[in-house]
């Protein structure tokens, strides 16, 4: 290389480094490499969403994360469905029905017609538990119907498995719709019966209302399962957006007519295709004969029968194995 050739290159080299600092600057800021951070969802103990930045916040600080927690919602995010009609709004994250009716599972004792006596001396009320399997497909859930219902006339609780959370909407006969979310105060647990041989099902859900600017008060309900044949319902109420709940009533409900679903165990030939409870209702599919533990699941076995048989012929495999 000539000593012109030198000088020129000399000339040169601060240039060019310049202009590579400030176009990879310019490639940072706009995204273009480690300004553009990827996040994370996680929960902690207490059920609520945790973000995982994976930017650093200072020199030195490069395998510290950030976490901004914010509760979770259902309904919260552009993908979410809202049902109506005592429907649930849900999170769309995928899910398998699977699980929504295998958490549900415990609570289906209740299937059936209930008798409520009030313990402080109202009228009491009537309940008619059902599987509701049609209103939103992507959250099945247990029904009540309460017609005289004095805290409301009907219920629907279904479950989260995003937020591992049982939700409940209900409508009072002021038609206002509240929503609820809790978990187990007491977790299901077969209790051995006098007799020695058979067993019955206890737990405690309790839901508390959503705080809503709209509504003066809230509810909680506690779902006390005592045994196969009898339930209370625990009614509390606090003032607004207030933590402090006053229990206004107590409901007694004893099982009018048989038992349905009393436990996991299999019923044979009479099991429930859907719920795996006790059949009692006779249904057909070309020529072909099962059962269903209510009018619910006869409804939903009815809207989509061949789906509801492969999920049925898979769980029986399953159990094979």
């Amino acid at each position: 290389m000539s000593t012109l050739e030198s000088c020129i290159m000399s000339a040169r080299t601060p240039f060019l480094t310049t202009t590579a600092f400030a176009v990879s600057s310019i490639f940072w800021l706009s995204g273009c490499g480690g300004g553009n951070e990827a996040t994370e969802t996680a929960s902690d103990d207490s059920g609520a969403a945790a973000t995982t930045t994976a930017g650093t916040s200072k020199a030195g600080d490069s395998t510290t994360p950030k976490k901004h927690y914010a509760p979770v919602q259902l309904g919260s995010g552009p993908d979410t469905t809202d049902t109506n009609g005592g429907g649930s709004t849900a999170s769309s994250k995928p899910h398998s029905i699977n699980d929504v009716i295998a958490a549900l599972k415990p609570l289906q004792i209740v299937m059936g017609k209930w008798e409520g006596v009030f313990k402080n001396g109202g009228v009491g009320e009537t309940h008619d538990w059902v599987w509701d399997l049609q209103t939103d497909k992507k959250y099945p859930a247990l029904a009540v119907s309460a017609p005289d219902g004095n805290f409301f006339t009907k219920a629907r609780i279904t479950y989260d498995p995003a937020s591992s959370k049982f939700r409940m909407e209900t409508v009072d006969k002021e038609k206002v719709v509240r929503k609820f979310e809790g978990g187990w105060e007491e977790e299901p647990a077969e209790v051995p019966a006098d007799d020695g041989k058979s067993f019955y099902r206890t737990f405690k859900l309790k839901l508390t209302e959503v705080a809503n600017k709209d509504l003066s008060h809230r509810w909680e309900y506690v779902f006390s399962q005592q045994n196969n044949n009898r339930y209370q319902l625990y009614a509390s109420r606090a003032a607004g957006s207030s933590s402090r709940f006053a229990l206004r009533d107590v409901l007694g409900s004893q099982r009018s007519g048989t038992s349905f679903a009393q436990s996991d165990d299999d019923y044979g030939e009479r099991t429930c295709i859907i719920s795996q409870g006790l059949g009692t209702i006779s249904v057909s599919y070309q020529g072909k004969s099962y059962y269903v533990c209510c009018t619910g699941c006869k409804a939903a076995f009815e809207d989509d029968p061949e789906m509801w048989i492969a999920r049925f012929e898979e769980m029986k495999a399953e159990k094979k194995k």
